[in-house]
């Protein structure tokens, strides 16, 4: 059947079918009408006015039913999607899998989940008459693994993730001092495993919890707790081994036990500390549900309920029929509905254009937003343009269908400080990438004849509302903050909430940990390192004492940047927060530089920074990143997570050189102190640097 098409006047519309869920577009007079996840968005109130009533007209002729206009086969394939160790969008894998003919056996669970039949039997399919890699994708969309016995068990995803962004990048593993062992790929692609790491350190870093399940051979599994490799060609399990083993920490045997989602099957699992002969595997450690009261996890994880594109897909190809209307009647009455309210949308627009030329109202889409109701009817697309116009080959991520792009929107649009900072997309040339993170990049870009650095998002398709507003409050707080140590905010460009991207004013120097490394011979405190200090400090003195006081939180002297005449220039607030926020977090600093009260989750002050600072004063001492000295009672080089433990017990600091001046290592070791409360504060460190200029 091709697809539908109602024309009356100037208004056209027409369904659009993809693998992910479908779009009802309208175009009248230039206005967009979308129809996703059963929410309705529309440029402006003639058409939202014109379709409710459209929609009314409908409801009694089809409520309960499924409209199909375009099946999935007809359209086009499901998109650039490559498994590749980066998410764990299973789901979408198995999808394409199955639509690529693969098959599997069928999943013979000891009992199908409620949440999953509940599911299921709205949109009238059967689990047990699904393909074995189907249900596999049911399943893992559904938030459940199975483990041994072919038990079905609960996935919680943390902090606001889901289903397909539970995985932990390699950053993060390495950021807790794991280790690897890196195997080659046939696409040329290093494939790492988790080589040496403890259960106190990978759950540091996993992004899941699942209930408890037992396990028989937990204790003799050898398989690896992490994996990022991955096969495009591979149809993933969603197998559950429990990882258990005891070893000796600190004169003390610790029992460690990490949950883990396995994509291949244990006999294909390579063994600890080998490679495979093909593609790596994608494997995902979580904790344990028993390690957790309900309070956190009610305020911490969430519990799956499915993605619509997946639901759209089984009821599409899988939805057994049922006798009911007749879904060729909706062309009279679509075209019924048309012809009438034609009459009513012309009333209604005569009415509209008196009222707003005697009330002289403003035509400005960005103050519409001010309005709820035209909050809830417009699409970001509509106002993100230069012009505030959608171009038909403008789309976004269905992930943006929520409150929080509306949020986000605000933030851009009706703070103060990016008031007249917004910069147009297309002035913006994309040069080369400089670094990549987990979730975002920087590029330096030429822009107006000069260069800057341009931080965005990694332009992937799991971007969702949480990432984007998160990124949006980096991009005003940094706009707020205005300090000659500070890096200088430039704009904010976007055309599409995909791409929107924060423009910094770029120094070709580097940053003081490269430049320390590659010119140390060159610097002296007496000239250059003291006015670093002070710089940083002041930077500090400045955050500190805003209201309430702005904890920098990852101060290091990777994110400290130089200018030519080597003025340190703070950056990096990602993780920057005001105090009222006194807990620890995932992701927070970075372990060498961050304070022990931190490391303890305890609660924490601004002080914190004081901490990281003094580490900072000990690389611009030595040159060298901290601890690189550090040596067990035996001579031998201790593991990360030892040195982290003995700076918890307040049993180890980093060290100054010989030739460090005395008032420099003074202030150094007064900023380490083990109690935030015996720290200086930003104020009295700035003093005391300033106090015999030079410090020699």
């Amino acid at each position: 059947m091709g697809t539908p098409v109602i024309s009356l006047q100037r208004m056209h519309c027409s369904v659009n079918s993809c693998p992910r869920p479908s779009t009802f577009q309208c175009f009248a007079v230039n206005s967009t009408v979308e129809i996703r996840h059963s929410k309705i968005y529309l440029a402006d109130m003639h058409a939202a006015f014109a379709f409710s009533l459209l929609l009314a007209a409908l409801a009694p002729f089809v409520q309960g039913q499924t409209v199909t206009f375009r099946s999935l086969e007809e359209s086009s394939s499901p998109s650039s999607y490559v498994f590749n160790g980066s998410d764990s969008d299973i789901a979408q894998q198995l999808y394409i899998r199955h639509k690529a003919g693969d098959t599997g056996d069928e999943v013979e669970l000891t009992s199908v989940p409620t949440a999953v039949t509940e599911r299921l039997s709205a949109i009238n399919v059967d689990f047990n008459s699904l393909p074995g890699l189907v249900q596999r994708a049911v399943l893992w969309d559904t938030g459940f693994a199975i483990a041994p016995g072919n038990v079905p068990v609960q996935v919680y995803p943390m902090h606001n993730r889901t289903m397909d962004n539970i995985v932990i990048p390699k950053w993060e593993v390495s950021g807790v001092d794991c280790t690897f062992t890196n195997c080659s790929q046939p696409n040329d692609v290093t494939a790492y495993y988790s080589h040496t790491c403890t259960g106190w350190q990978m759950l540091n870093t996993s992004h899941c919890v699942i209930d408890v399940f037992e396990d028989s051979g937990a204790g003799t599994y050898l398989g690896n707790m992490w994996a990022n490799g991955g096969d495009p060609d591979v149809a993933p399990l969603i197998e559950l081994r429990d990882h258990t083993w005891t070893e000796p920490v600190f004169n003390a045997s610790v029992t460690f036990s990490v949950y883990v989602v396995h994509t291949v099957s244990s006999s294909k699992e390579v063994a600890w500390g080998e490679c495979p002969s093909g593609y790596g595997t994608v494997s995902i450690p979580c904790a344990r549900r028993d390690l957790f009261s309900d309070e956190f996890m009610a305020a911490n994880t969430t519990v799956p309920t499915g993605s619509a594109w997946v639901t759209t897909w089984l009821e599409v190809e899988f939805a057994e029929e049922s006798s009911g209307f007749d879904k060729i009647l909706l062309v009279p009455i679509i075209l019924g509905a048309v012809v009438v309210l034609g009459a009513i949308g012309l009333g209604w627009f005569c009415w509209k254009r008196k009222a707003k030329n005697s009330a002289q109202k403003s035509t400005s889409a960005a103050h519409d937003l001010e309005t709820d109701q035209y909050v809830a009817l417009i699409t970001p697309e509509m106002i993100l343009g230069p012009t505030g116009m959608t171009t038909q080959g403008s789309t976004l991520s269905s992930h943006y269908e929520s409150a929080g792009s509306n949020k986000t929107l605000t933030i851009l649009l009706d703070s103060e400080h990016l008031q007249g900072k917004r910069i147009p997309y297309d002035s913006l040339v994309f040069e080369n990438a400089v670094s990549k993170g987990a979730s975002g990049e920087v590029w330096i870009c030429q822009y107006n004849g000069q260069k800057v650095a341009a931080k965005r998002l990694l332009q992937t398709k799991d971007q969702n509302a949480e990432k984007v507003q998160a990124f949006a409050a980096e991009i005003e707080l940094s706009a707020s903050l205005v300090h000659p140590h500070i890096v200088e905010f430039i704009g904010v460009a976007w055309n599409s909430l995909n791409n929107l991207t924060m423009v910094l004013e770029f120094f070709p120097t580097g940053n003081l940990q490269n430049y320390l490394q590659k010119n140390a011979d060159l610097l002296s405190w007496a000239r250059d390192k003291i006015h670093m200090s002070i710089g940083v400090a002041q930077a500090l003195e400045y955050l500190h004492a805003r209201t309430p006081p702005l904890i920098h939180r990852d101060l290091k002297s990777n994110n400290i940047l130089l200018t030519d005449k080597l003025e340190p220039k703070l950056i990096d607030f990602g993780v920057s927060r005001d105090t009222v926020d006194l807990t620890m977090t995932a992701g927070v600093g970075t372990p060498y530089w961050t304070a022990p009260e931190i490391l303890e989750g305890k609660r924490y002050t601004e002080q914190a920074d004081i901490y990281s600072f003094g580490v900072v004063l000990t690389e611009l001492d030595t040159s060298k990143i901290p601890y690189s000295d550090a040596a067990t009672e035996h001579g031998g080089k201790p593991k990360p997570f030892q040195i982290l433990q003995d700076v918890m017990a307040g049993k180890l600091r980093p060290t100054f050189s010989k030739d460090c001046p005395p008032r420099i290592q003074k202030i150094g070791m007064a900023c380490l102190a083990l109690s935030p409360e015996d720290r200086p504060t930003a104020q009295e460190l700035v003093q005391e640097l300033q106090g015999n200029g030079g410090g020699q």
